[in-house]
């Protein structure tokens, strides 16, 4: 599990280190992460009717104080040739002033 410090209002980005295109960006797994605390937005948002299929920029936003866990995976809709470039990563999001 990666941790990540981050301020109230403060952006923030849980890509992983490879180099993002269309279809492998990291997305939002189950469990989701609380949405007090962290919201996903860009590509990476997650409205209240379900996923949003889009591609692009993504980040998060951290909005109030406290701490949860986010996790992500890149490539989900790739086919299982591609299952090498798969990576599914756990962070402790923690939100202080």
């Amino acid at each position: 599990m990666r941790e990540v410090q981050v301020r109230p209002g403060q952006k923030l980005s849980l890509h992983e280190h490879g180099p993002g295109y269309p279809g492998m960006e990291h997305l939002p797994i189950e469990p989701l992460p609380d949405p007090a605390a962290l919201e996903f937005v860009g590509a990476d948002r997650v409205p209240a009717g379900g996923w949003v299929a889009t591609s692009g920029d993504a980040w998060e936003l951290a909005k109030n104080c406290g701490a949860t866990t986010a996790h992500v995976e890149s490539c989900q809709g790739c086919p299982s040739d591609y299952d090498s470039y798969r990576e599914h990563d756990v962070y402790l999001v923690s939100v202080a002033p």
